[in-house]
């Protein structure tokens, strides 16, 4: 079983080694991990030290391996996404943060984090607003709600939910349209959740219930329920953001009620709300000159058309649509011929790993072999082993019963002191033998552990000295040989017979056959027989079947 042993533990090395040579990560220290940094970035961001922030966030995103932990992914792919929203929210560079969203996306998309999808669909859904991609727009916010529902993520919910409304509410060039089917569709699901009360609950409310009387035509209720949820922000990082969301709303409903010019005054207090917010002055102005020209100013609608050509210039709109679309396009692309390259690794590891398998399965088959082979031989050895000893012990030879007090008829009379220098007779010796043979083939004494030379003298009522010329010169033995044998054929004949001994263990039958222990029968019994007990007990049982 040598062989065997060793040729597995060949094959375990081999796939501990291969399982080590496709997971080469790097172990990183506690203090150098994506948590602490993501918590380090999240202090930052709570002490709005966005700049810090930031570092921090981009920091954990460097750390990422394919290899790492899921709890580690889901943490990269926050911190992605929370650079991405400082990008985006706080320093207004879309190439940044489409980057960093499109990165957040891939690892919480492969894992399946719906509540972290749930986040960055809804920032990539701002970001597309940015950009004038309606399509998109609708898709990201869709997806958002969707994620948000599943994972319980009620805050992103109601932020989602409000973009989507206030999507609905511009949904094609014709400023004077709403899309309806959709404003109703999202109100029906809103209803028929249990959203539990949180800081946006207000603020969700009255924006739903502003909606709800635009589908009526009641827009005095309606400004007045928009004017309400204004009221009722409580966002401490970006409250700007939604007092934008509401004002559009506001400016949609003067709008639908052909109120242009509190629509335009609306907008022209939004962008003095928020002077930096180029992509806010962008719509603004891009809505004025269409209002103004609903109300037939036409002179004051070619200067805003105007002055939105050159804000849209100088805030290169077109450029970024461009750049970010081949970005996507591009990050698409990388991240294919990472994948690619991940997989023909896969299948490298995996074609090595089948090789030295299928090398070490061989060595294993040609070991089982010899093994096979070997233990067929040594089963054949046992064998003729086995029936050898029962041969020279003369098993099958008829055993006289052994009665406690059968024991030979002594001489007449002991025998005293052996004259020196006389040689008995061989007649003398071969009788001798004879009874000797008749002692050990029935007496019990035999198997006393305290049977010496002397007892059987006392039996056979002969001096030792003859009693061991006999067993010597006619037996060809001397007298613990012949002892041995006598008990170890007894031995035998106890291993044999299983219905009357097979309850005693080999301890015990060698206790009982005069052997004082283990060790020193098991060694007689092997040089007796070539065979140990426990083989011997086994051909025994396998000669029987």
């Amino acid at each position: 079983m040598d062989i065997f042993n060793i040729c597995l533990c060949l094959l375990v090395s081999a796939v501990l080694c291969a399982a080590c040579s496709s997971h080469n990560g790097t172990h990183l220290s506690k203090a150098d991990t994506p948590a602490a940094y993501y918590d380090l970035g999240k202090k930052y961001l709570q002490e709005k030290l966005m700049d810090s922030a930031l570092t921090a966030f981009r920091s954990a995103g460097q750390l990422y391996k394919s290899d790492m932990s899921r709890e580690d992914k889901l943490t990269v792919a926050r911190s992605y996404n929370n650079a991405g929203y400082i990008y985006y929210f706080f320093n207004n560079d879309v190439y940044s943060s489409n980057e960093m969203f499109l990165r957040a996306r891939e690892i919480a998309e492969e894992e399946d984090a719906q509540g972290i999808l749930a986040n960055i669909y809804l920032n990539l859904a701002n970001l597309y607003s940015s950009l004038d991609n309606y399509d998109r727009l609708s898709e990201y916010y869709e997806k958002s709600l969707e994620s948000s529902i599943k994972s319980a993520q009620w805050h992103t919910y109601q932020t989602a939910l409000t973009g989507a409304l206030n999507h609905a509410m511009y949904p094609h060039a014709d400023l004077r349209k709403i899309d309806h089917a959709l404003l109703r569709r999202l109100l029906t699901r809103h209803k028929k959740l249990h959203v539990p009360r949180s800081s946006m609950s207000a603020y969700v409310e009255n924006i739903s219930k502003g909606v709800e009387n635009v589908l009526k035509n009641d827009w005095a209720t309606a400004i007045e329920s928009f004017n309400k949820a204004s009221d009722s922000i409580n966002d401490t990082f970006t409250p700007q953001r939604f007092r934008t969301e509401v004002g559009f709303f506001i400016t949609k409903t003067y709008i639908l009620g052909n109120q242009y010019q509190e629509a335009i005054e609306r907008l022209v207090k939004l962008e003095q709300e928020d002077p930096t917010n180029m992509d806010l002055s962008v719509t603004a102005a891009s809505i004025i000159a269409d209002l103004y020209s609903l109300a037939g100013r036409e002179p004051e609608g070619n200067a805003w058309r105007i002055r939105y050509l050159e804000l849209k210039d100088s805030s290169d709109l077109s450029a970024k649509v461009q750049i970010v679309g081949d970005m996507n396009n591009s990050y698409r692309m990388h991240r294919m011929d990472e994948k690619n390259m991940q997989l023909q690794n896969q299948k490298h590891t995996r074609d090595w790993v089948i090789t030295l398998s299928s090398v070490l399965i061989l060595v294993l088959v040609v070991a089982f072999i010899i093994i096979w082979r070997s233990r067929t031989k040594l089963q054949g050895s046992y064998r003729e082993l086995y029936e050898k000893s029962r041969q020279l012990l003369d098993l099958n030879d008829e055993n006289p019963d052994r009665e406690s007090d059968a024991t030979p008829e002594p001489a007449p009379d002991v025998a005293g002191p052996e004259p020196p220098g006389e040689e008995e007779p061989g007649q003398d010796l071969e009788l001798i033998a004879a009874r000797i043979k008749e002692i050990m083939n029935t007496s019990p004494e035999v198997f006393n552990q305290g049977f010496s030379l002397a007892k059987l003298s006392d039996m056979l009522g002969e001096h030792s000295r003859k009693v061991s010329r006999a067993i010597n010169m006619v037996l060809g033995k001397n007298f613990n040989s012949l002892l041995q044998s006598y008990r170890i054929r007894e031995a035998c004949r106890r291993f044999s017979d299983s219905e009357n001994y097979g309850n005693l263990s080999i301890e015990a039958v060698a206790a009982d056959v005069g052997f004082k222990s283990r060790t020193n029968f098991n060694s007689v019994f092997k040089e007796v027989t070539g065979l140990t007990p426990s083989v011997y007990i086994k051909m025994a049982q396998q000669g029987k079947g």
